[in-house]
């Protein structure tokens, strides 16, 4: 080799060097290059978590190496279409930046298990009315010539009475254990599901019943108030006591009376101190939901306002908004009018709007412990929508004509009511 040649190798060596030295200053800053762009770039991470996991991650369509959870750190700074992928399950879908030598997070993403193949659970001619027992293990159905109760976890009817009235105003009593009911011939009438025994109330107090509901603590116990008093009975050792007269008692709870008088809704004892008013109109249709610690949630159905009773303090608070559905779950309200679904967190006295639309809303619940939303518009399509985070994922089911979404929050299943079919999905 000739001093030419070696001079060459030699300089060929050194710029081979250089330009590997300048590589792997570049590589060890953060630099990578992006094929899909032909540009060069500084890398960030991202972690990405599923409930279930072993889920597929896609970024821009790219699948990445490793299932959920996971995470990857050699990510070229960009925005991203993010896809999560798991069989079975709907997929799950955000915008995302990659930031230089940051990480973003993507928590513990609750996948929607898809629901293939839907068939009721129960099938009628025409459900009139219903209503689900307290524990959502029963439901308590009146059809056309037909009222019985199903117990819902074995699919088995466990009461049944033909009769050609109407059932109305069916109550549960607090431990899903007895039911009362309307009827125009038989009035109120009260059933014991533990011995199939039943008691027409009327037999115990022959009165005008202005209003009746069960007892929140007691089992056996329910309060009439008729002709402006109010009664306490155990209606199965026919036992009837007067606790307090010329009120309007529409409610009660640990002791306390919710009066409707005056144009005012008062919070009184059995003496009739007086702990809580609010001004309320006296022919207002109020609502009383299950109370949540120390809250009793009130709508006024009348004019679609709701309220906040604290049971510890003995005051109202009112929501300011118009509202048409409720419902209430670890301190957290979920509410809806004509064309708005929101969020109200209690505990931090934050309100956030889940859901805007130009059709009318007409039910709403939560799923899977507030991740999502369900909701139908106009009782037509039974939607998802998801709660959390500002991009929100949504999904359709294809179930129409629906007057009933009811959740059994504990097992992450959501029943579905139709004018004559009964649906049960699990997620």
């Amino acid at each position: 080799m000739n001093i030419w040649a070696r001079r060459t190798y030699f300089i060929i060596t050194i710029l081979v060097f250089i330009l590997v030295a300048i590589v792997l200053i570049f590589y060890a800053s953060g630099w990578r290059y992006n094929s899909s762009t032909n540009k060069l770039g500084l890398v960030g991470a991202i972690t990405v978590d599923t409930e279930p996991n072993n889920a597929i991650v896609y970024l821009n369509d790219d699948k990445l190496k490793g299932n959920t959870p996971t995470n990857y750190n050699t990510i070229i700074e960009d925005n991203y279409d993010l896809k999560i992928y798991k069989e079975g399950y709907f997929d799950w879908v955000k915008n995302i930046s990659i930031e230089q030598s940051k990480t973003t997070r993507i928590p513990k993403v609750q996948l929607l298990k898809k629901q293939d193949d839907l068939k009721p659970l129960l099938s009628y001619e025409k459900i009139n009315n219903f209503s689900f027992s307290p524990d959502k293990n029963k439901i308590a159905i009146s059809t056309p010539g037909l009222f019985e109760i199903i117990d819902l976890d074995a699919n088995k009817t466990i009461f049944t009475k033909k009769t050609e009235q109407v059932i109305t105003n069916i109550q549960w009593n607090i431990n899903s254990e007895r039911l009362i009911y309307y009827s125009s011939l038989d009035g109120y009438t009260a059933t014991n599901l533990r011995t199939s025994k039943e008691l027409l109330i009327n037999l115990i107090l022959d009165n005008i019943i202005d209003n009746i509901y069960w007892s929140t603590n007691e089992e056996d116990i329910i309060f009439i108030t008729s002709h402006n008093v109010l009664h306490r009975i155990n209606i199965f050792q026919n036992i009837v006591t007067e606790i307090l007269s010329e009120k309007n008692i529409v409610f009660s709870i640990e002791d306390k009376y919710f009066n409707l008088q005056n144009n005012n809704l008062q919070v009184i004892d059995q003496e009739e101190k007086q702990l809580a008013t609010i001004n309320i109109s006296d022919d207002s249709k109020l609502f009383f939901l299950d109370q949540f610690e120390d809250y009793l949630p009130i709508i006024n159905q009348t004019n679609n306002k709701a309220y906040f009773y604290n049971l510890s303090d003995n005051s109202f608070e009112e929501i300011n908004e118009t509202v048409e559905n409720i419902k209430w779950i670890n301190n957290k309200l979920l509410f809806s009018n004509n064309h708005e679904i929101w969020c109200w967190d209690k505990n931090e006295s934050t309100k956030e709007i889940i859901l805007r639309t130009s059709e009318n809303i007409s039910q709403a619940d939560w799923l899977l412990n507030e991740y999502y939303t369900l909701y139908t518009t106009n009782n037509e399509d039974l939607n998802i929508i998801q709660s959390v985070g500002t991009q929100k994922n949504t999904y359709s089911l294809g179930i129409n004509n629906i007057t009933n979404i009811t959740s059994k929050y504990s097992e992450n299943v959501v029943y579905i009511v139709t004018d004559k079919d009964i649906y049960k999905l699990e997620f």
